[in-house]
């Protein structure tokens, strides 16, 4: 099977994977754990509907019928916003939770509620975008269609680009909760150099535009190098202090 494909099996028989590479499955939607995650954490939700697992986000995602699927999929966007920042509490608290609350299924948190305020604060419904981001590429590399879900640190040793960076960090990202796009959007953004039809010109914003961090916006031009060490910096202040 070629990389594009790559996701396809866990949309036909997600009950045939590997446990660990799965974080939630129904009829509906799978739900796994990226293979490449690009921050602390990262998952994929995966449409299982065969009638549009191999179309573009912007083409699905357009007008009524696009309005009318994005609130069938926004339920399962809050959970797995709410199971990323679970993992991620896990990362930073992991042995003290082990020890307290065993290791065993938990869709629900449920080992996690007694651990503060401060979590409390990150799973509340208004707090999860400021620290979980969700959407789609807009020149998808696989081909089915998937949101990715995943934490705003951009730490992963798996980053390891100006391409990784700025293709969660540009308009190359398309949020979720921005769609559909209306004609009226798309003509602004085209105005504005981002043709969202033209994969080529979408390809070329992930490959020139200077990196900037997302939490301060300090700009590090083409500098990869300079950059992550201070997405680690930023990390330890805005996620592992929180805690």
């Amino acid at each position: 099977m070629s990389f594009r494909r790559a996701l396809a099996p866990y949309i036909q028989h997600p009950e045939t994977k590997i446990k660990s590479d799965l974080v939630f499955y129904d009829d509906k939607v799978t739900i796994i754990r990226d293979a490449f995650p690009k921050s602390r954490v990262h998952y994929l939700i995966l449409p299982r509907d065969p009638s549009i697992t191999r179309q573009s986000p912007l083409t699905v995602f357009d007008g009524e019928k696009g309005a009318r699927l994005k609130a069938h999929l926004a339920p399962y966007v809050t959970m797995a916003k709410r199971l990323v920042i679970c993992e991620m509490y896990n990362s930073v608290w992991g042995e003290a939770i082990q020890q307290t609350y065993p290791p065993e299924d938990d869709p629900q948190c449920k080992r996690y509620e007694n651990y503060g305020e401060a979590f409390h604060s990150l799973v509340d419904e208004e707090h999860l975008d400021e620290y979980v981001l969700a959407g789609f590429h807009a020149v998808p590399s696989l081909e089915n269609l998937h949101i990715h879900v995943l934490t705003g640190d951009f730490t992963s040793d798996r980053l390891k680009n100006r391409k990784h960076y700025n293709s969660f960090n540009t308009p190359f990202f398309i949020n979720f909760e921005d769609l559909p796009f209306s004609p009226a959007r798309l003509e602004a953004a085209r105005r504005n150099g981002i043709d969202y039809q033209n994969a080529k010109a979408m390809e070329q914003i992930v490959k020139t535009t200077d990196l900037r961090c997302i939490h301060c916006g300090e700009n590090f031009r083409g500098h990869f190098a300079q950059l992550m060490p201070h997405l680690r910096d930023e990390y330890d202040k805005r996620f592992t202090d929180a805690t």
